[in-house]
Parts: C-alpha cells; sequence; structure tokens
C-alpha cells in the first residue's frame, strides 16, 4: 500500500512539474508571437516537441477523471486520443483549415458555441462545479492552446451529441466519429480514423 501511494504521490509531483514548464513555455511562445515571430505546427497547438503526446494524454487523464458522466472510462480514454490522432495527428499536421476547426481536436466555431450553452444550461453540480474553470469566460481560440479545454469541450461533445455508449471497438467508435464528428459533410472516412489510430497506438508500443 505504502508503495502504490509513493508511486501516485512521485506521478502526481511529475505531472506538477511538466504542467508548469508547458506553462512556462507557453507564455514564452505568446510574447515571441506578439513580437512578430512565427509559431511552429506544434506551438499553434500549444504543444512541445518531444512533449507533444505526454501533454495530449495528460489533459484527456485530467477529462476522463472528472467528466466520465457515466461513460466506461478505458473506452472514454481511448476514444479522446484516437479523436485526436484522426483529427491533428496527435497535434502533428499542420492545420490547413484554421477557420473551420481549432485545436488538437479540431473543433468548429459552431459547434463550441452549441456545447457551451448546453453545458451552461444544465446548471447542476455533475456538469458545473467540476468543469468551471473550463468554460468560465472560455472562448473559441482558447481551444487552439488549452489542452485541457479542446478536450473538455470534446468530451462534451461525445456525451451531447452521440447516441449511446461509446463504441467498445475502434471501428465502433470509427463509425461514431464519422458519423457525429467528422459527418457527412467531412472529407474524413472511418479507415482514416482506424489508420491514424493504428498509427498512434503503434508509436506508443514502441516506445516513440
Amino acid at each position: 500500500m505504502k508503495k502504490i501511494l509513493a508511486t501516485i504521490t512521485i506521478l502526481f509531483i511529475f505531472k506538477k512539474i511538466v504542467r508548469f514548464y508547458i506553462k512556462s513555455w507557453l507564455k514564452a511562445s505568446i510574447k515571441n508571437l506578439k513580437k512578430g515571430q512565427t509559431m511552429t505546427t506544434l506551438q499553434a497547438y500549444g504543444l512541445i516537441e518531444g512533449l507533444e503526446r505526454l501533454q495530449i494524454e495528460l489533459a484527456v487523464d485530467k477529462i476522463v477523471l472528472i467528466c466520465s458522466w457515466g461513460a466506461n472510462p478505458l473506452k472514454l480514454r481511448e476514444n479522446l486520443l484516437e479523436i485526436a490522432a484522426a483529427e491533428s495527428a496527435m497535434g502533428t499536421a499542420r492545420d490547413k483549415t484554421p477557420n473551420s476547426g481549432a485545436g488538437v481536436w479540431q473543433m468548429d466555431f459552431n459547434t463550441f458555441e452549441d456545447i457551451k450553452k448546453w453545458i451552461e444550461a444544465k446548471k447542476s453540480i455533475e456538469y458545473i462545479a467540476a468543469t468551471g474553470s473550463l468554460i468560465k469566460n472560455c472562448t473559441y481560440q482558447d481551444l487552439m492552446v488549452d489542452l485541457d479545454k479542446a478536450c473538455f469541450f470534446t468530451r462534451a461533445f461525445l456525451y451531447a451529441r452521440v447516441k449511446g455508449a461509446i463504441g467498445e471497438t475502434r471501428e465502433e467508435r470509427a463509425k461514431q466519429w464519422k458519423k457525429y464528428y467528422n459527418t457527412i459533410y467531412g472529407k474524413g472516412t472511418e479507415q482514416h480514423y482506424l489508420n491514424m489510430s493504428n498509427k498512434f497506438y503503434k508509436e506508443v508500443n514502441n516506445g516513440i
């Protein structure tokens, strides 16, 4: 028991250090941007080279912890990571449509506005108390560099829009992504979702 608690404590401290480093880096990047310097693809997503997957996983783990809302936590985690892989190759793909999708999860403006209104309309402890800091004064632009907020709105979208439970298999989740998230108007395909998630899991398994 003591070893488990010690491990959890170490992980907690490690995450705190990583988050502090990330926030410091983002502040420096914003200052450079104001001075006229351009941002790289990763910087435009609020990511640091070499830490991008860790940053995204930290955000996903946080949102799964406070916003599981009855879903299977493991499947929810997989779903959020797979969507990030399908939408932006985990933040490594250059955003070719900055006006129609923001951040790692590439949520469009109208969807953001609808989901924000949906969450605020709940007016309950379950939805507001645990997520107040994520929606208070949140703007669409925040989704571009704030992974916690971007992930939260994606999670809220899955809860509000996707009918039924999160798919048990990747194939089922690919169908849900295409039907509800990418929609018939998007160019994405179920096979694209599977290909990008396969690439992500392969990199994880190979320790890349």
